[in-house]
């Protein structure tokens, strides 16, 4: 890994182990799998037939933990995205012993971002699709400096700011055309909602 420095340029390699000598990984994919609000390494591991997955932490990352694709899979590509819509970043590979595709369900014991669907229906968002920004109206009871935050399919964070008002706008200018996910820590708890930006 090379971490980018100010100006444009790298510091030192750092490596990591993915497993065990001989795992053979094949595919990389970086994703808040573990819902902390980090980036996570996650890696498909052709010769162990594994995915690995290193947490990321405030200095870098954890020790690899291993889980199984099956017998032979041979997994040599990895992805990640939220295949059952619960707000946790599942894990799929490409596997090229079986001919077929592994998927892991994110079974996290973190509160998803998708928590709080009943007050979620409370919460007004228009135009969605969005193009340029779009409006979000809160409850006046929620509202205390709601904490705004928007995240990518990845799971990283685009956009972070403070609300001043239970209405304001999120602008999406500079934003790859897509589905994100809407993150608000408001006084009724963490509130989520998809928004697509055309």
């Amino acid at each position: 890994m090379l971490l980018g420095q100010a100006g444009g340029s790298f510091g030192a390699v750092v490596t990591y182990a993915t497993g065990p000598l001989g795992n053979s990984p094949s595919g990389v994919v970086l994703g808040d799998v573990t819902g902390d609000g980090r980036l996570d390494i996650i890696t498909s591991n052709y010769g162990t037939n594994t995915v690995g997955v290193l947490p990321g932490q405030a200095s870098g990352f954890g020790a690899v933990q291993s889980f199984s694709m099956g017998a032979n899979s041979r997994p040599n590509a990895v992805a990640v995205g939220d295949v059952n819509g619960n707000g946790r970043l599942d894990i799929a590979t490409a596997n090229y012993g079986t001919d077929a595709v592994g998927v892991l369900l994110n079974t996290g014991t973190y509160t998803p971002l998708a928590t709080a669907r009943l007050l979620s229906a409370e919460l007004s968002l228009f135009p969605n699709p969005a193009r340029g920004s779009f409006t979000v109206q809160l409850p006046a009871a929620w509202f205390a400096a709601a904490q705004v935050e928007v995240l990518n399919a990845l799971g990283q964070v685009v956009r972070r700011f403070a609300a001043e008002s239970p209405r304001f706008m999120v602008e999406t200018a500079g934003l790859s055309p897509g589905v994100y996910t809407l993150r608000l820590g408001v006084s009724a708890g963490t509130v989520a909602r998809r928004v697509v930006v055309e």
